[in-house]
Order: structure tokens, then sequence, then C-alpha cells
């Protein structure tokens, strides 16, 4: 087995359940456990100032069922596209929705428009242009706010900050609010910023929600237009792979209170704080499943094949299985081998586990990797050699 502390213990205990659901719906079968979302979304609510609002980021996970809790704990819905804005209004009212990304289609700007949604986060003065145009023409004044690109890149590998296709300048950020009145459809109402994506270091986070409060206020100031709203996006990182450290986030609660005090204070109204949250809260409670259909030794190494691998789950591909997440066999197993555990893709590439001791899995049992309820199946090649998607159960 290829255990760590960083698998939530209730989900050790779900093996029995586990088993039934993958004979119910077949594998490879993933399964969200509402239990451990739950926690997760209180962990991340005591981490943060009480009247910070959270969003959930559906990019994370859009799968309904799960979006309808997770809603249920409080969470607003941040949304990409078409899609996942029909499915985010079957679980909230769309004042709590927020309508982001680089590159909206009329029509994702006309139904946020109609359904006149919390905001849309406008990335540029030409999507300025095209909403506001929308809008009136619709005879409606929609909320948006401006996503500022702080010029730098931040500290994650996924970063959308610098020379990237995110935001605009603060600079076109203070034309803008300087001129809103020309935007007769737009209600600019604030800003957004978004630096990385899976930042595990909790001073940097807070480093990079303090610098983007500092840059607001700026903008604020230069421009002369007061603010109802910042958002300063997400990037809470989960420990996930088997070489990953538990993050202790206990001193970001301290940090941000002080930088949204301070911020409030050149303020003369009541400013709205909220942050974005996908892989934080769904990460840790979703469990891949996928049956062993063949074991056999090549050259002196010995291989597990399963009929999922990374076409459903692609994170381990990236390398070549070295850094898997946990990972157990559910069902008979033999004394622990070095082995290799694959998927069914015809590229050297899809390996989930390389070159690990682990207990040699019949043909039939299971192997379940835990801490998989973000970027598995929507973020996947499903259709890669046509295997398709796997089925996805919550419990």
């Amino acid at each position: 087995m290829i255990l760590s502390e960083l698998i939530p213990p209730r989900l050790l205990d779900l093996d029995d359940a586990l088993a039934r659901m993958a004979e119910e719906y077949g594998t490879p079968l993933y399964i969200y456990d509402r239990h451990t979302e739950t926690e997760d979304f209180h962990h991340l609510r005591e981490m943060l100032p009480q009247d910070v609002e959270i969003y959930y980021a559906m990019k994370a996970n859009p799968l309904p069922q799960l979006l309808e809790h997770i809603a249920g704990l409080g969470c607003g819905c941040e949304v990409s596209s078409e899609s996942e804005l029909a499915v985010a209004r079957q679980a909230v009212e769309p004042d709590r929705i927020l309508v982001t990304g680089p590159a909206k289609t009329d029509a994702l700007l006309r139904r946020g428009a109609t359904l006149n949604v919390g905001a849309v986060i406008l990335e540029s003065r030409r999507e300025a242009d095209r909403l506001s145009a929308i809008s009136a023409g619709l005879g409606a004044r929609t909320r948006a706010l401006l996503r500022v690109n702080p010029g730098r890149a931040g500290h994650a590998q996924l970063s959308m900050g610098g020379s990237t296709p995110f935001g605009m300048e603060p600079n076109q950020a203070v034309d803008i609010l300087a001129t809103r009145g020309d935007w007769p459809g737009l209600d600019l109402f604030g800003l957004h910023g978004y630096a990385a994506s899976n930042i595990t270091d909790p001073v940097a986070l807070s480093s990079e929600f303090a610098n983007f409060l500092d840059l607001f206020a700026d903008i604020r100031n230069r421009s002369g237009c007061p603010l109802h709203m910042v958002d300063l996006g997400g990037g809470f990182g989960v420990a996930s792979q088997l070489k990953d450290k538990d993050i202790d986030w206990s001193g970001i609660k301290g940090a941000l209170a002080d930088g949204i005090r301070t911020f409030r204070r050149g303020a003369d109204i009541a400013v709205r704080v909220a942050v974005e949250s996908g892989r934080f809260l769904v990460a840790r409670g979703g469990v891949l499943l996928a049956r062993v259909v063949d074991v056999k030794r090549t050259y002196g190494k010995v291989f597990a094949v399963l009929d999922g691998g990374t076409n459903v789950y692609l994170q381990p591909s990236k390398s070549y299985g070295k850094r898997p997440n946990p990972t157990r066999v559910i069902g008979r197993a033999g004394p622990v081998v070095r082995l290799s555990i694959c998927g069914p893709l015809c590229t050297p590439a899809d390996v989930m586990v390389a070159e690990a001791d682990f207990p040699l899995p019949e043909i039939g049992a299971l192997i379940a990797f835990y801490l998989t309820g973000a970027y598995g199946a929507t973020a996947s090649p499903g259709r890669f050699l046509g295997h398709g998607f796997p089925y996805e159960a919550v419990l």
C-alpha cells in the first residue's frame, strides 16, 4: 500500500461501501464523500475572516450532485462556460454566480446579463464594450468586476500573472473606472485578481492576497471610483501526492484580516471581499476505483494493469507515476513486491504508480486512488482510444 497521513481517516473505513458501489456502477469509478467535502468547507471557512464570501470554482469538479451539496453549505459558484452556468443555476440563485474566463462568447455574456448574475469578470476593454452593448440592448445594467493582472508571476507553477492572457494591466483598470460612464450597460462595482493555482505555501498565498489589496487600493485612489466588492481569487493548495506534506493554514486568517481592515479604512462604503476555491473543497473527498485486469512480469519487472488509468486521472502521467496519489488495494492481494500500476492506454505515460513496493493484487481486485476529487474526470482525456469517461457517484 502507498499510504499517507493525507488520506482522510474516514475514507479508510469505507472499503465495503466502495466495493459495493464498484459492483453496482462498474469501473473505473469516481466516488465523492459528502462528509469529507463538508469537513473541508468548514476548514476553509475557519481559515478566513467570517465575512469573506466563498465561491466554488466549478472547473475543479462540476458534478451536479456534488455542486448542490457544496452550494448548500454556503458557497456561491464561479463558472466559465454556458454549460457550467446552466448547472450552477440548478444549485444557486443568479446573484451568487460569478462568470469568469478570458474568452467569453457573446452567448455567455448575454446569458449572464439576462440572468442578472452576481458579476461578470471582465478581462479587457473590448470585453467591457461587448458586455455593455449586449446588456444595454436587453435594457439591463449588468454588474461587473475588472480582472487586474498584477504584472508578475504568482507563487505556483500555474501562474495567471505577468505575460499571460488573463486580465488587464492596472493602468487600464484605472482608465476604465475613471470613465465608467462610457459603459451605460455596466455597473462597474469592483475588482478581481487571481495570482496562481494550487499554492501550497500559506505565507506565499497571504502575500498574494496582501499585494492584491494594496494594488486594488491604489487603483481605487487613482480612479476615484468607489469599490463595492473585491475578489482576491484563490489558489488554496492541497497536499495530494505521496511526497507532499500536510499544510498548516492557521496563520492565513490573521494576515488576511489585517489586510482587509487596512483596505476598508480607505473606503467610504462597505466593501464585500470574496475568494474562490475549487481544489481545496473537493480534492480530499474523491476516491478513484479501477479494477485489475492483468498482472504480469516483463523482463524482470512486475506490472498490474487496470481498466482505468491516466485516461480518467491525468495527473500521474506528468511524472510517469513517480509522484502517485496515496493508493491501496481493496480485495485479495499477495506479498509485497516491487511493481508498477498502469492503465489501459497504448502509451508508456499511462503509469499511475511507478516501481513501488506494493501488495501483489489478484485479478479482479480494486485499486483505490485517494485525494482525486479535483480535476479528475473533467480534466482527463476520456475520449483517448475510445475508453470513454468514468461513472461518478456521491456517497
